[in-house]
């Protein structure tokens, strides 16, 4: 037998829509409302302009856009202007820029990498781009002024447009570009400063755009929730068991969700947040080891001291002199006003 539902007839704006009597509209109802409702919002985008009176010859729709207004952050790090002397083999969470000022003409001074098959004397008017996680040898002698750059173009938090796949690369740079550099380094004006200095990373890396990088995917809620959480709780006790065991999820499925969405495991993401936590507790020098250690909830100083070698290829002391804001002793330094950690959106 066919149930009958009974409809209330109602008025609104002079239309006649059927409404049932749980308060649900039929799907016709619903229609004739969203186009309605989009017509006004419409109305109201255009300052008040009906859309009926509008006509288009040709129309592109580019507003999808808007989902990456969150997206590739400019993350600045450390910015120095320097001439020091140092030989390391090491390797950085962050990318390395260079843009090399005077010296060099002696060719003491070089970056190289056995994988890569790349090797590039330091010279003046050149600039020099180390992707993050790069193992580099750098041999740097006090005769080379450079600007450097501890900067990422982070596409989610934590998660960089450059990373082990993408390419060194080396190039000239002309006088307008250094002196362009030289007038934002002595911009005395220091918010102005900062997005000068911002447009002008922004535009090295439209130029040298990683065209390997995956675009992300729109992320769910329950993801977007869990990388706001991590940013603030990640520690050393963090873990993939214990993410997914908060949502309630299995650890291969959580894991491989991860992986779809941000194309980086949850353990690469935790290790690189974590990273960037002991960046920014070593550039203070009033922190000693064992304190980083501890809010950072390693064990003790040895298993930190071990990370950090790990990831860096240094010790913690080493790590620590080339991240300070300290100058090191013989060592020529100017530092931009920007804190190790803080972030500059574009």
């Amino acid at each position: 037998m066919r149930k009958v539902i009974k409809a209330n007839i109602i008025d609104i704006e002079g239309e006649r829509e059927k409404i049932k009597e749980d308060g649900s509209i039929c799907l016709f109802c619903a229609c004739g409302i969203l186009h309605e409702m989009i017509q006004y919002f419409l109305f109201m985008e255009n300052g008040g302009v009906s859309m009926s009176n509008i006509q288009f010859y040709g129309f592109e729709d580019k507003t999808r856009l808007s989902f990456y207004n969150h997206l590739y952050t400019i993350v600045l790090h450390m910015a120095h202007k320097e001439c020091i002397s140092f030989c390391e083999i090491c390797s950085f969470p962050y990318n390395i820029l260079i843009f090399v000022t005077a010296g060099g003409n002696r060719g003491e001074s070089f970056i190289s990498m056995k994988d890569e098959h790349f090797h590039a004397e330091m010279k003046a008017g050149h600039y020099y781009f180390i992707p993050s996680e790069h193992a580099a040898e750098y041999h740097i002698h006090p005769d080379v002024e450079y600007f450097t750059f501890h900067v990422g173009l982070e596409i989610f938090q934590g998660v960089d447009a450059y990373n082990r796949s993408s390419r060194c690369c080396e190039g000239t740079v002309g006088k307008e570009t250094i002196s362009q550099l030289e007038e934002i380094w002595h911009d005395s004006n220091e918010g102005r400063q900062a997005f000068r200095l911002r447009y002008f990373l922004m535009k090295f890396f439209i130029e040298h755009w990683p065209e390997h990088t995956q675009m992300p995917r729109e992320i769910p809620d329950w993801l977007e929730r869990l990388l706001g959480d991590l940013q603030n709780r990640c520690s050393a006790a963090t873990s993939v068991e214990e993410l997914a065991e908060g949502l309630h999820m299995n650890v291969d499925v959580f894991s491989r969700a991860f992986k779809k969405y941000l194309h980086v495991t949850p353990k690469k993401f935790i290790t690189n947040i974590l990273l960037q936590k002991v960046n920014s507790l070593l550039s203070d020098p009033s922190i000693t080891l064992r304190m980083a250690a501890q809010q950072l909830k390693f064990s003790s100083e040895f298993y930190l001291s071990r990370f950090v070698r790990k990831h860096t290829g240094l010790s913690p002391s080493v790590y620590r002199k080339q991240i300070s804001c300290i100058p090191n002793r013989g060592a020529c330094r100017t530092i931009l006003h920007v804190s190790p950690g803080n972030e500059i959106k574009s």
